[in-house]
């Protein structure tokens, strides 16, 4: 687990050590432990690497990695091959011979044996830069979720430099310019991603590369070409399997992806929320360790409905774990907002993620470096409420019984005033999804209505980046909603990446790995051959996870249908005198930059709850912190 970098270019007076220096520095966070710089002999060719040692603490571990007759290959990677083991056994059966216990020389091997084949061998999260000094090529990957970050930047025939994040790419002069379109987007509808360019950013030519796709890059003319080397194929579907079967493979996944991900030479823990799937890790993790050696990390918010306490105790009394809490407040909460958006360079969606960014403090603090976690199982299995709706509609071509259980429980969840408001939202995130078309016009027509009547943007901004900023067909397929179109297009598309975005930055801002054992691609590829069925059921989501599991499990979580998850009292934060007052002056700002209307100088600012769109005053305060040219 490392930060990475690299400056390559047709003009090698752009790469040298001190430029790759900068860049490794400004990532020391992410790997303290060490770093290392290698440099081509035509000097067009500059890698740099902090390393975070986890796997083979040895110095035989650092990076860059040389491989091959001459030192053919290097490489420099940020990630871990949990199944590193097993490719090294086989690896080893045809003759390859290793001079280190890493899973970097792993990579190396398996490359000179399959070139870009290696990677539908890998299970793991990685980013890496692989050079090939016969060939003169640039071999860049990214996992198949997205949980590592890979940034670059282009110029095609001049340069192609990349870091882990784009601190780095910033810090060697490159502009750091915010995008108009990018940031009307997250004001208008609080999107965080362009579902329809994955590679694009907050941020002009910094591009991402996304998720399950490699990128090779031709040192002779300096040109790339991307590919996709993995998907999930919705039309392949399990034939015969009945629920029993079904909870077994499950099971023996889910544990095998836990064990694979328990493998590291430092200390292993958890962070726990109390909910489902965090839960069944933990009870997993606890069950092949040390119980009283193993740590577990939470947030804690006593006072507020929605602190999960009471679940987190049931567990601890069934694995007597060593349990850490922490406890955020609202204090300070501007300098958190600041301290968090450094490493996160793009906007966050709530408060929570402040929450997860002081439990990795935590593991920090205690001296634990590898955190498992339970992200993931929403996206693929099915656990958030507008998850019904497609399933109702699929249900009335399966059995009117589960079309009126699931319909009948969605309808009971919305019993408060918000009911009619909530049913609308749900349903239009239906139809955007599965009518593009029509979802497109209705966002025109609707922020069009705003504009007219009580104006959010500034008219000519609202006339330069409004269209731009919007997307159509977004989904694969057409027809009536399903809901394995839905889970894909959370799981690949967007939702997930955003919470993987998170998770890395907050665990590396303190040095510390996150592991996700729910995101194993052969798992995910066997929930997704599943029937509805087995994920939604009657008022129950995550259906399968929950029979699977519940014999490990208390019952009061095994089947708790309420769905929390680190969720702080945002509204309660955003209310202090101190905050209304920033988000006072930060519309002000983006007033004064012609990006809001001057309408909102006139309004008053409210809070609101984490999960809440509310007035937008918290995309404004995210908005005005990515603008100002000091917030990073």
């Amino acid at each position: 687990m490392c930060g990475i970098a690299g400056l390559i270019s047709a003009d090698g007076s752009q790469v040298s050590r001190p430029r790759l220096q900068l860049m490794t520095d400004v990532l020391a966070h992410r790997g303290p432990d060490g770093d290392g710089f290698w440099i081509s002999e035509d000097g067009r060719v500059g890698l740099g690497h902090r390393r975070l040692s986890v796997i083979d603490l040895s110095p035989g571990g650092a990076q860059p990695m040389f491989y091959g007759l001459e030192d053919r290959y290097v490489l420099v990677y940020n990630g871990e091959i949990y199944n590193y083991l097993e490719l090294k056994q086989r690896l080893l059966n045809q003759g390859y011979t290793f001079k280190t216990g890493t899973d970097t020389e792993v990579i190396l091997a398996l490359y000179h044996l399959k070139q870009e084949g290696c990677l539908s061998e890998l299970d793991g999260m990685f980013a890496f830069a692989l050079y090939d000094r016969q060939e003169q090529t640039l071999f860049c990957a990214r996992d198949r979720f997205g949980e590592k970050p890979f940034y670059y930047t282009h110029e095609p025939g001049h340069y192609f430099y990349f870091g882990s994040e784009m601190k780095a790419i910033w810090r060697i002069g490159i502009p750091r310019t915010v995008s108009h379109t990018m940031l009307y987007r997250y004001l208008a509808y609080g999107m965080v991603q362009d579902p329809m360019h994955k590679g694009d950013t907050f941020f002009e030519e910094i591009f991402s590369l996304e998720p399950a796709h490699f990128l090779k890059l031709q040192l002779g003319s300096m040109t790339i070409e991307k590919a996709r080397y993995w998907d999930l194929n919705l039309g392949d579907k399990q034939v015969g399997l009945d629920e029993r079967q079904a909870s077994q493979q499950l099971r023996d996944l889910l544990s095998r992806s836990v064990t694979r991900r328990l493998r590291s030479d430092v200390s292993v823990g958890s962070s726990f929320s109390g909910g489902l799937d965090s839960s069944i890790i933990l009870s997993l993790a606890a069950s092949r360790m040390d119980e009283n050696k193993f740590n577990t990390f939470s947030a804690r918010f006593p006072g507020f409905s929605r602190d999960e306490g009471r679940y987190m105790a049931l567990m601890k009394e069934r694995y007597p774990v060593i349990s850490n809490d922490v406890f955020p407040n609202g204090e300070d909460l501007l300098s958190k907002i600041n301290s968090v958006l450094y490493h996160q360079e793009e906007p966050l969606g709530s408060a929570s993620v402040l929450a997860q960014f002081e439990v990795m403090k935590a593991a920090k603090q205690k001296g634990v470096t590898v955190l498992l976690d339970g992200q993931g199982a929403d996206e693929i299995m099915g656990g958030y409420g507008h998850h019904h709706l497609p399933w109702i509609w699929e249900s009335l071509n399966s059995g009117y019984a589960n079309m009126v259980k699931s319909g009948w429980y969605y309808l009971s969840r919305k019993t408060d005033n918000h009911v009619n408001l909530r049913l609308i939202k749900d349903l239009f995130r239906i139809l955007s999804f599965h009518f593009p078309s029509l979802s497109r016009e209705l966002k025109i027509k609707r922020m069009a209505a705003r504009q007219s009547f009580q104006p959010f943007f500034e008219k000519g901004y609202d006339d330069t980046f409004g269209k731009t900023a919007l997307y159509s067909g977004l989904f694969r397929g057409n027809g009536l909603p399903s809901l394995d179109a839905l889970l894909y297009f959370e799981t690949c598309t967007m939702g997930l990446p955003e919470l993987l975005r998170y998770a890395d930055r907050n665990a590396m801002a303190h040095s510390r790995e996150i592991r996700l054992p729910f995101l194993d691609h052969e798992l995910v590829s066997f929930i997704f051959s599943l029937p509805g069925s087995m994920k939604m059921n009657g008022p129950w989501s995550k259906f399968l996870l929950r029979k699977a599991f519940e014999e490990m499990l208390p019952s009061q979580i095994a089947w708790r249908r309420d769905k929390v998850g680190y969720e702080p009292p945002q509204q309660t934060w955003m209310s202090s005198p101190v905050v209304q007052q920033e988000i006072k002056e930060s519309i002000g700002f983006l007033v004064r930059e012609g990006i809001l209307h001057p309408r909102l100088l006139r309004t008053t600012p409210h809070g609101h709850g984490a999960f809440e769109r509310g007035d937008g005053s918290w995309n404004i305060l995210m908005a005005k912190a990515l603008m100002a040219e000091n917030s990073i």
